[in-house]
């Protein structure tokens, strides 16, 4: 508050971007899980998506557009999720810091099963039969839990296997990865006054492909997304699936 009064959503705006500048300009540091240069300049292109700002998000990504390469599979951020090539920050879950058996993302979504996937977007036809983040592993059959699972099927319900730690919550917990900027840059690109519909098709494939069985033939092309918004849409939709069980549908629904 100022003087009494409510900041209004413009102040709030340019205080937290002021905050964000300044991590940037003065943060050294670049373990994944603690703050960064780099998480700085990720969360200013997440900023500037809400607020519309188009131009901002494309100047915030092009900093950082080297500096993280996606993982060849998309299991493989939650295969090794302290080491991969893709995260930018994540939360820690130590012995000191983990949320346990009543905050942790293992134990929400892995020992309790507390929330199953809606099958609202399971359901989406969309989202591809064969993706691989769709690649599930059968409990009550006894089905075996591979590498590259993403969903395990249990009572007819569907999990995710993303946090992998069942017993003591180990999981670094997903902040924000570079996938989510070359999906807010994406966006940002096909929503501008004169749209780059190739260049968001570029990074909305990037992500999406890795996880398709057949990229030659299921890969999106501009005949399938011929309109800006054909464009945004399938980014949304690339959005609610790729980060599903991440916690940012929320946000995408409220902007």
């Amino acid at each position: 508050e100022l003087n009494g009064q409510r900041s209004t959503v413009k102040t709030i705006y340019e205080k937290v971007l002021a905050d964000l500048d300044y991590a940037e300009a003065n943060i050294t540091n670049t373990d994944l899980v603690y703050a960064s240069s780099n998480a700085a300049i990720a969360f200013k292109t997440r900023v500037y998506l809400f607020m519309r700002d188009w131009d901002g998000v494309i100047t915030e990504a092009a900093k950082i557009e080297g500096a993280y390469t996606l993982e060849d599979s998309p299991s493989g951020v939650f295969q090794n999720n302290s080491g991969n090539s893709e995260s930018i920050f994540s939360i820690n879950q130590t012995s000191d810091s983990n949320a346990g058996v009543n905050g942790a993302l293992g134990s929400q979504y892995g020992r309790r099963l507390l929330t199953a996937i809606s099958p609202i977007i399971w359901n989406n036809s969309g989202w591809l039969a064969d993706d691989l983040r769709r690649k599930t592993a059968d409990i009550d059959n006894d089905e075996e839990l591979e590498d590259d699972t993403m969903v395990r099927k249990i009572d007819g319900a569907f999990f995710t296997y993303k946090y992998r730690d069942h017993s003591t919550y180990s999981d670094l917990s997903p902040v924000i990865r570079h996938a989510e900027v070359k999906l807010n840059l994406a966006e940002a690109l096909a929503r501008q006054t004169a749209p780059d519909l190739q260049g968001a098709l570029d990074r909305l494939n990037e992500v999406r492909d890795r996880a398709l069985a057949d990229p030659a033939s299921q890969s999106y092309t501009l005949g399938d997304l011929q309109t800006d918004k054909d464009m945004v849409e399938a980014i949304i939709l690339g959005r609610r699936i790729e980060f599903l069980m991440e916690g940012k549908r929320f946000g995408d629904i409220h902007r």
